[in-house]
């Protein structure tokens, strides 16, 4: 039932880019009609106060256009997505409009593991060049995502204790997204097939910040995919997805040697992320946790072995020497 659930989530993942000219789900906010440039809409959602505004480059799969704005003294995050980007007739972005509203009843208890969900500010929908566009601010998230921390340490040789520590903060803040600290079980199944207390959508290493200074967590880009709206989303799954994600990090090495002769690369992110997971569920038991974790991995190591690079088969042949998932 396991492989079953990882590989089917990893294939729904790599088959769900579209190219649909039409919005899925809009959030109710201002109407700009039309505007004649980018900037201008940046400019009327912060009312014309805007100090400073730079256009900071974006990959262009989903979000169009991305700047930094300095209002009211405050440093804010604004991206604007046009209606025929990739995945826009799939992906939700009410969804977090609406998880903004629900948090304070529902979801504070997020906080108590120092992180913060960073929710829109102002929204609006404006047209430019006959294609309709949403634009959103967000305050501005300090620190470095978990790819570009991983990136510092393995190509840039920064060996320094920050990989180690974000994967682990990112671990204790995503063991109480899914599971209850307080029901524990003694089944692997019941816990992977347990709904998460709160659905998170697209967590790859680049929707995630960790900021040393202060040790916090933040979780950025909360908009839903139509997959998982209307239904309970499964531990299972979003293990699968975020785990599957970690292994994506080889594919940005500038070479397989940055990699690490053991597969540095690929397992010392896993194993401090199973590290801050277990921490966060004390009542749990420690080893049955990380053999469920374990075993997601090594699946999905096994999937990337006739799906991605030969390396994986390499990693695949040593795990299963050592025993790595019972050890």
């Amino acid at each position: 039932m396991l492989k079953k659930y990882s590989l089917f989530f990893i294939l729904c993942f790599i088959c769900s880019v579209s190219v649909k000219a039409d919005f899925k789900g809009l959030p109710a906010v201002t109407n700009f009609g039309k505007v004649n440039a980018y900037s201008d809409a940046v400019k009327m959602l912060f009312n014309d106060r805007v100090q400073e505004m730079q256009e900071i480059k974006t990959l262009g799969d989903q979000v169009v256009k991305v700047f930094v704005v300095k209002h009211l003294n405050k440093k804010w995050f604004v991206k604007i997505t046009r209606e025929d980007c990739l995945s826009c007739d799939t992906t939700h972005f009410d969804t977090e409009w609406k998880l903004k509203h629900e948090y304070g009843k529902k979801y504070s208890w997020v906080s108590s593991k120092n992180a913060e969900l960073v929710f829109p500010d102002k929204g609006a929908i404006f047209v430019l060049g006959n294609k309709k566009n949403l634009i959103a601010s967000y305050a501005w998230a300090p620190g470095k995502t978990l790819y570009g921390i991983h990136s510092e340490y393995f190509n840039r040789k920064e060996r320094t204790g920050k990989l180690s520590r974000a994967y682990y903060r990112y671990g204790q803040v995503l063991a109480v997204t899914h599971l209850d600290p307080e029901k524990p079980s003694q089944e692997i199944d019941d816990l992977l097939n347990r709904p998460v207390r709160l659905h998170l959508s697209d967590r790859n290493g680049e929707n995630e910040k960790y900021h040393e200074g202060n040790d916090r967590i933040y979780i950025l880009d909360l908009a839903d995919d139509s997959e998982y709206v209307g239904r309970k989303v499964l531990v299972v799954e979003e293990l699968a997805f975020w785990l599957s994600s970690m292994l994506d990090n080889y594919d940005d090495l500038e070479s397989a040697s940055n990699c690490g002769r053991k597969h540095e690369c690929l397992l010392l992110p896993f194993d401090s992320f199973a590290q801050g997971y277990i921490s966060s569920l004390p009542l749990y038991d420690s080893d049955l946790l990380m053999l469920m974790l374990k075993r997601i991995y090594l699946e999905l190591v096994e999937y990337n072995c006739h799906e991605g690079p030969a390396e994986f088969c390499v990693l695949e042949d040593r795990l299963k020497t050592i025993n790595w998932v019972e050890s």
